[in-house]
């Protein structure tokens, strides 16, 4: 990349440069012309250079420095507010210096310290902020920054991609504002670099002018899109539903841990990049969540959504009505995908996460019973429909306004891989590479259960204590023995629960008409070999007690 350096300005770290910017020169007077005239007067008699950029200055700068696609949404942007917001990262990217937003009138020069890397303002002088001015969030109405800083660049890449893919084109502040500087700040290498300029100490020493009808005029005009609204995009958005149990963290973890040049997943609905967007899920796909991840996708290419709170939330009352209205203003073709495992053995992969961390409020978190206490408390729970797979996709694909209900079991799959399965779905052969597949929440062994549960019912249960006990029992081969099963924790040899399981979805299957593999998902088939193999959860215990475990 070629960088423009204008003749006229001295480098940043010989004489600071001090600049502001408004888009027209001769639109700018009353008192904002004044103050911004007095922040001239003092940084000059400071020994320091300061500079007004307008829209005419930035265009040429743009262009030459960056090329056309930046050229193109700086000029495209309808809204002023969003154009400084590009302009303050391109001159301090170029230059280097300090940005002052043009409300804001320069006193004490020395009330802003220039020494370090990257500076950004945090508004902590607002009164929510007054009981933990360190919580105060992050503003873009004084930037710090010396010149080709990586994070300034950054900010500015993160711009032109929202801009190539229509992101936020309803919301200056994530699109082009200081919700470009926050995503980097939380999220990357850049978060122990980023120095915080305090407003309150800012105001304390120099004048903020407020003029009605200018300085939030931005709020109004981003309703309307801050670029010219094209028409309705015709590329899917894939929603992977779930089954809980079936591979979903593991899609999740693959979407959040790499970028897809071709395909996104939206931040909006997964707060402080959690994994899946169970915060939309849990809002129904409604309110300012929703609102926010429509601004954030408007005029994409294709889309991936992914949540089993979905299949979990199914049956809730408006949950339908309200997903149809989010699809409805979409207004994109619709993918649901959906995968489903073995009754039997999604059952036990959900009794051991209730043993771990809890199963969706169906029992009390880090459980203690055992597996037919499990199920007993799942069929009268309001997650029972979780195994009425028939009876429930039913009605997923009669009322949810879906384009295409994929749904796809477990034994099908390639190396029986949900999250390679769905990847190939979305990507196609030629984006798949496997190596970035994340392998993530795999289900321990029945003798780490055992162990969990012996050390709650002792009341002695820490993560440590666990670790080191676990150790303890990978040196004794005869108890920690994956060759074996402990009865209480499957279904193999226990005819009387795998017979009131299928009694219990008998009317499920015999009303079938969700075109499911009911031999691959309502037959039992055995998992271990000898039956001979299992032993109890007390002679466990017991040789727990051997090895001095308490």
């Amino acid at each position: 990349m070629v960088v423009h350096c204008s003749p006229c300005l001295t480098p940043w770290w010989l004489i600071v440069l001090y600049f502001q910017y408004f888009h027209s020169r001769k639109e700018l007077s009353g008192e904002l012309l004044k103050a911004s005239e007095y922040t001239k007067k003092t940084v000059e008699d400071s020994g320091n250079q300061f500079k007004l950029f307008d829209d005419e200055y930035l265009l040429d700068i743009i262009r030459f420095s960056f090329g056309d696609e930046l050229y193109q949404a700086f000029k495209d942007n309808k809204i002023p507010a969003s154009r400084s917001d590009i302009a303050r990262l391109v001159i301090c990217y170029i230059f280097g210096g300090v940005y002052l937003d043009i409300s804001i009138q320069l006193d004490d020069i020395s009330s802003i310290d220039i020494t370090g890397d990257v500076a950004v303002l945090v508004r902590d002088d607002l009164e929510r902020y007054s009981n933990d001015p360190s919580a105060a969030h992050y503003a873009n109405g004084i930037i710090v920054s010396p010149p080709r800083s990586e994070f300034i660049r950054q900010a500015i890449d993160d711009i032109i991609i929202n801009y190539r893919e229509g992101r936020y084109n309803h919301d200056v502040i994530n699109c082009t504002g200081p919700g470009v500087l926050t995503k980097i700040i939380k999220n990357s290498q850049y978060c122990h670099k980023v120095r915080k300029i305090s407003f309150s100490n800012v105001l304390s020493k120099n004048k903020y002018v407020r003029v009605s009808g200018v300085s939030n005029r931005w709020l109004n005009m981003q309703k309307s899109g801050i670029y010219k609204k094209n028409l309705a995009s015709s590329a899917p958005i894939f929603i992977h539903c779930g089954w809980p149990k079936v591979g979903s963290t593991s899609i999740q973890d693959t979407f959040r841990s790499h970028g897809f040049s071709n395909i996104i997943y939206p931040c909006s609905g997964r707060p402080d990049n959690a994994r899946a967007h169970h915060q939309l899920v849990s809002h129904n796909f409604s309110g300012r969540v929703a609102e926010n991840f429509k601004c954030e996708v408007d005029k994409c290419s294709p889309i991936v959504i992914s949540s089993e709170m979905i299949s979990v939330k199914i049956e809730e009352e408006n949950f339908i009505e309200s997903f149809n209205t989010f699809i409805e203003d979409l207004n994109r073709p619709i993918h649901i995908y959906i995968y489903l495992k073995n009754l039997y053995r999604f059952l036990e992969s959900a009794y051991c996460q209730a043993v771990v961390v809890g199963f969706f409020n169906i029992v009390e978190d880090k459980y203690e019973g055992g597996l037919e206490d499990f199920v007993n408390e799942f069929v009268i729970s309001d997650k029972s429909h979780l195994l009425k797979y028939n009876a429930t996709l039913t009605l997923i694909r009669k009322h949810l306004k879906a384009s295409k209900v994929v749904v796809r079991e477990d034994k099908n799959l390639s190396h029986r891989d949900c999250a390679r399965d769905f990847l190939f779905s979305v990507l196609g052969d030629d984006n798949l590479d496997e190596k970035f597949i994340v392998k993530s929440n795999v289900s321990i062994g029945h003798f780490e259960m055992a162990l969990m549960i012996f050390l709650r019912r002792r009341g002695v249960f820490t993560d440590v204590y666990y670790e080191e006990n676990i150790s303890k029992l990978r040196d004794d081969a005869a108890t920690f023995n994956e060759g074996k099963y402990i009865k209480e924790f499957s279904f193999d040899g226990n005819e009387r629960l795998i017979n009131m399981v299928s009694e219990y979805v008998a009317s499920d299957i015999e009303n079938s008409s969700a075109g499911l593999d009911q031999s691959i998902l309502f037959d039992f088939t055995p998992k271990y070999s000898n039956i001979k193999d299992a032993v109890s959860l007390e002679q466990v215990f017991r040789q727990f007690d051997r090895l001095g475990i308490k």
